[in-house]
């Protein structure tokens, strides 16, 4: 929700001692001037009911995740989890649930917000559906103190 209008390309990249920058995901979209994406609505993904991570989180705390995802085709990737300040994925899951509705309270104890270290993250919800939307659905930022 803070990017400029103009085009733009979202890819998940991975690497490892084989392959190094594998694009798993890339996917072009467009942020028109009232500022939210564009592109395809008959087959779009959403978040109700989401945690909302509070600005600061007490170190060996939990945060319950909750919300559901819902999606006009069915769901094929879905990546709730942490990422440390320099984007590296900490703490989550991703899973291919298959369908056009996920509860994410299902993933709750996958998100170990309870064994973070201190300091800077983002908590993200991610999405793919079959029309191959891709779609940031939550990113807040917070710090384990």
């Amino acid at each position: 929700n803070t990017l400029p209008a103009g085009n733009y390309v979202y890819a998940v990249i991975a690497s490892n001692a084989a392959n190094s920058n594998y694009a798993l995901v890339s996917k072009k979209f467009t942020v028109g001037n009232g500022g939210s994406a564009t592109g395809s609505t008959s087959d779009t993904l959403k978040v109700s009911g989401g945690t909302s991570v509070p600005s600061t989180v007490t170190k060996g705390k939990g945060v319950a995740v909750r919300g559901t995802v819902t999606s006009s085709s069915n769901i094929t990737s879905l990546t709730v989890g942490v990422y440390d300040a320099n984007g590296k994925f900490v703490t989550g899951s991703t899973i291919a649930p298959n369908a056009t509705s996920y509860n994410l309270s299902r993933l709750d104890s996958s998100v170990r917000f309870d064994q973070l270290a201190a300091g800077n993250y983002t908590y993200r919800v991610i999405a793919t559906n079959g029309g191959n939307n891709s779609s940031t659905l939550v990113s807040q930022s917070f710090t384990v103190k």
